[in-house]
């Protein structure tokens, strides 16, 4: 525990903590624990990113007004329900997010009524879903699916769990053309590969629109088609600071290894340049492969046109937007409001 801590509650995550009833499985547990803490909470990557996410929201606070801000401390607690005891010298803990997570507000039966989601989509701060767009894409956070994005009673919204697949490639609920964006519109079993045509493994060939309200965090949603390269207030100028200042300043002063300093850098470049939409693009046509270790950190070289080795780094198809749906409770009679496509499964 800190004097922060106790001033604003924070989760240390600490590894999944597989547990077995029954007799006899204390020491299996034990282990599995002990395994766990050496892989994950003390793994040096983490730890980095970690350190280049804060100094990010150092240097561009509007970030930090959606993002569930890292800390890196010691650390001593006790695993609740388990009783170890934690004692690290330097650990990753969040800032603690308030609000609801989008699976728990739209997806299955909610105990939320109609009327408070509807009125509560209604209110989602179209800035922050920008802002939390351009985050995605600047560290190219590879794992933002609706748990990892909170909203409050106020329409803000929160992102947790920004060290899972950052820096490697962009998969997000808020980036048009990912396969996080995708499974939204066809579902888990409608998932196909977009080269092949080929269902994926998971897949179980039957298209849904259950997931449909959650494409309001679509960030096209909330662009204005007259200034298509304009940025939130806030975001283009430390955006600009850090493209004028060079990836070696960005190596030096972050602590990032050389080929993420210059990505990072020319990331930050194209974005203040071309706008969110058109970095996008030009992002999606370069592929990760060949994953190596630069100075304790798995990096990926990149090549353009090159066929990716996984699903979740493909490009997908151009969607149109849904901004709004009518029909929202309904399992498979979910319909985009105005009726601006006509959707039929085939096309696909």
């Amino acid at each position: 525990m800190t004097d922060r801590t106790k001033a604003k509650p924070k989760i240390v995550k600490i590894g999944g903590l597989a547990a077995k009833a029954g007799k006899g499985q204390d020491r299996w547990a034990r282990n599995e624990y002990n395994k766990k803490i050496n892989r994950t909470v003390e793994k040096a990557f983490d730890l980095l990113i970690a350190k280049w996410l804060r100094r990010l929201i150092r240097d561009c606070p509007v970030f930090g007004d959606v993002v569930a801000k890292p800390f890196i401390e010691e650390i001593k607690a006790v695993v609740p329900n388990w009783g170890f005891k934690l004692d690290l010298m330097e650990a990753v803990s969040h800032e603690y997010a308030t609000g609801l997570s989008l699976s728990n507000i739209f997806a299955g039966p909610s105990k939320i009524p109609l009327k408070e989601r509807q009125a509560l989509l209604n209110r989602v701060n179209g800035t922050q879903v920008t802002i939390a767009a351009v985050f995605d894409l600047l560290t190219m956070q590879g794992d933002r699916h609706d748990e990892n994005v909170y909203i409050k009673p106020n329409g803000n919204i929160q992102l947790i769990d920004n060290l899972d697949h950052a820096f490697v490639y962009p998969n997000s609920i808020f980036l048009p053309q990912t396969f996080l964006h995708e499974r939204l519109y066809v579902s888990n079993g409608g998932m196909r590969n977009p080269r092949t045509k080929r269902k994926a493994s998971f897949a179980n060939g039957k298209y849904s629109r259950r997931e449909w309200p959650k494409l309001r965090f679509d960030m096209r949603c909330y662009e204005d088609p007259s200034r298509p390269k304009r940025l939130p207030r806030g975001v283009f100028p430390c955006l600009d600071r850090i493209a004028k200042k060079g990836w070696q300043w960005v190596a030096d002063s972050y602590g990032m290894p050389e080929m993420i300093a210059k990505m990072f850098t020319e990331r930050a470049k194209i974005i203040t340049q071309q706008g969110v939409r058109k970095a996008l693009g030009l992002i999606l046509r370069n592929k990760p492969h060949s994953p190596k270790t630069v100075d304790g950190a798995v990096v990926h070289e990149y090549s353009t046109g090159r066929k990716p080795y996984l699903l979740q780094h493909e490009t997908f198809p151009p969607r149109p937007t849904c901004c709004d749906v009518v029909n929202m409770d309904s399992r498979e009679d979910v319909q985009c409001h105005p009726e601006l496509f006509m959707w039929e499964w085939k096309n696909l």
